[in-house]
């Protein structure tokens, strides 16, 4: 009998809920909401979301596109690129579209156990990679084509199982290692056996050979040639135009490098604790010691200097950025461009103060935007046009307005106001009320209490109990509802509905282009105009 009861239960609340929600998910006068559960707008972006499964946030050159985000999935979309990542980003996709029109598919799963490739102009470019067996790889790791057989080592956690964590953790590294690859890069072709103990290869200008740990060399003419025995003693040749730069290193613990300009010099002991050196002509000087505890490097030529002392002070300084810390307490980051100004301040990693000044108006952040954070308690942002949001709380530990924050703050919110373009929204208890205004309509809900709604002053709904009763005027007249059936008392109609709906769609997007609006103005008279304003859906 009791689990009768809990059933019975259950399917009530679900029957309420589903005949609160919206029937129609267009938003209404660009926007429409059910508790913190189901939102969708349309502004500068179209945003539609069910919380916490599904997120979607869309612009006339980018969409965004996530469900429970970053566990499950998400994914960035252009009119060239597709990019998708599922799995906490063990498993992604690419599909790009070249400027000749041409496309390429790009999988790969727990990379790299399981790749694939595919181009439907070029076969050139498919390829396929399975592991432990092998395959072939294109366009990855710096390489235009890797090829990797065999990967043997697999096979020791099934002939002797690992005992203790150090085996798993050598027989994982010996896991890795391929009998053989063959790769290419332009027009250099290499092999190697048990990479990256046994390698050579070859080109007309370049040519590689190794044999660890006992000797290696690799030359390219008019670049480098460079040789290694024991890996221990390590000598290097770089060619620059009108002079040579040479360096030995008996690693660790000597190393020099000197160049036959003679203008340039540097030296280590025991690496990489004690490194110093200069370039004259560049103004560049260089000192760590010991790194990483005292850090000082300049270069007048550029425009850059660093100090370091780790891990209490350090400061870079460049022509476009700008960087200081004092641990824990501080740290702050400037970016400098001829169009763009940003100054973000972290105060004790929980306090934050960002500043941005654009030279053209930006769609969201105008010309100048402020932002304030004190995590995980609140976070308040405002921009020169008037528009500003404040929410209370902001649990996320990194600032994500457009996709993170905006899908998931309203699980936690208890206070939460916003204005954006002359439209204003304010939440209490994770939205359990809410309202949404503007100059000309208002409308506030309590789930399954309560919906209001008025424009231009005129009341247009108000309903109670998961819309079960009340009273909704809309086109098709004056209506009561006694438990959901909507009984006629007026043929009064409003007959202004569309020039309304537009009026709204303006005062809602007031930095959308003209022929974004033409083209919604056709759309709505077209297919939407009763959907839109037909309050008995909701």
């Amino acid at each position: 009998m009791l689990k009768k009861i809990r059933i019975f239960i259950l399917i009530l609340t679900a029957a309420f809920f589903y005949l609160s929600f919206p029937e129609n998910l267009r938003a209404d006068n660009n926007y429409n909401w059910f508790w913190f559960i189901y939102e969708n707008e349309s502004s500068y972006q179209d945003f539609y979301t069910i919380r916490p499964f599904y997120h979607s946030s869309e612009t006339e050159k980018f969409k965004y596109s996530a469900s429970l985000p970053p566990i499950l999935y998400w994914e960035y979309k252009t009119d060239k690129m597709r990019y998708r990542q599922f799995l906490l980003g063990l498993v992604n996709d690419v599909d790009y579209i070249h400027s000749d029109k041409s496309d390429d598919y790009d999988f790969a799963a727990v990379f790299p156990l399981f790749l694939f490739g595919h181009s439907n102009e070029n076969n050139e470019d498919n390829y396929l990679m399975i592991w432990p067996f092998g395959g072939v790889i294109k366009g990855k790791l710096a390489q235009d084509v890797i090829s990797p057989w065999i990967f043997p080592g697999v096979a020791l956690f099934f002939i002797s199982p690992p005992a203790t964590l150090s085996a798993f953790a050598l027989y994982t590294f010996l896991s890795w290692i391929p009998v053989y690859t063959y790769y290419e890069k332009n027009d250099f072709k290499g092999h190697a056996l048990f990479w990256p103990l046994i390698q050579w290869g070859s080109s007309e200008k370049r040519s590689t050979f190794r044999i660890l740990p006992f000797y290696a060399h690799y030359k390219k003419d008019d670049y480098y040639d460079n040789r290694s025995y024991f890996m221990v003693f390590n000598f290097r040749d770089t060619i620059y135009p009108g002079r040579h730069d040479y360096s030995f290193f008996f690693f660790p613990f000597y190393g020099r490098k000197w160049s036959t300009a003679g203008y340039s010099h540097a030296s280590t002991l025991l690496w990489p604790f004690f490194t110093w050196g200069y370039d004259i002509k560049n103004g560049y000087y260089n000192i760590n010691f010991p790194w990483p505890f005292f850090q000082y490097a300049r270069a007048d030529s550029d425009g850059l200097e660093k100090l370091i002392f780790f891990p209490f002070y350090g400061r870079y300084d460049s022509p476009s950025i700008h960087t200081k810390f004092i641990t824990p307490f501080y740290f702050n980051i400037e970016n400098i461009d001829k169009y763009f100004y940003s100054d973000y301040t972290y105060y004790g990693l929980i306090f934050w103060k960002f500043y941005r000044k654009y030279e053209e108006e930006h769609v969201y952040y105008g010309k100048e935007w402020n932002y304030t954070k004190l995590w995980p308690l609140f976070s308040y942002e405002k921009n020169d046009r008037g528009d500003f949001s404040f929410s209370f709380l902001s649990l996320l530990p990194f600032r994500d307005a457009e996709n993170y924050e905006r899908m998931y703050n309203p699980l936690w919110s208890i206070f939460e106001y916003s204005s954006f373009g002359g439209n204003r929204k304010l939440g209490v208890l994770m939205r359990t009320y809410f309202q949404y205004w503007n100059n000309d309509v208002f409308y506030s809900k309590i789930p399954l209490i309560y919906t209001y709604k008025s424009q231009e002053k005129n009341l247009t709904q108000l309903t109670f109990i998961a819309n079960a009763f009340g009273y909704v005027f809309n086109e098709k007249g004056e209506f009561c509802r006694i438990f959901w059936i909507p009984v006629k008392i007026s043929d009064k109609k409003n007959k202004d509905v569309d020039e309304i709906s537009l009026l709204y769609y303006h005062e809602r997007n007031p930095y959308l282009n003209p022929d974004t609006e033409i083209e919604l103005k056709i759309h709505l008279s077209a297919n939407e105009r009763e959907s839109i304003f037909y309050s008995y859906e909701f």
